[in-house]
C-alpha cells in the first residue's frame, strides 16, 4: 500500500500502435515532487 497512492490508466487509440499509459503517484514526507511511475505500453496483436 503506498500513501495516499493513486493509479491512473489512459488508452490512446491513435497512435499505431495504440497505447496505454499507466500513472502512479504516492505521497512521501518531505519529498516534492510526490514521487511517481509512469510506463506507457504498445498494444500489439489488434
Amino acid at each position: 500500500m503506498l500513501p495516499n497512492g493513486q493509479v491512473t490508466i489512459t488508452f490512446d487509440n491513435n497512435p499505431v500502435p495504440p497505447t496505454y499509459l499507466i500513472e502512479v503517484t504516492w505521497d512521501e514526507a518531505g519529498v516534492v515532487p510526490a514521487p511517481n511511475y509512469t510506463i506507457l505500453i504498445p498494444v500489439l496483436g489488434i
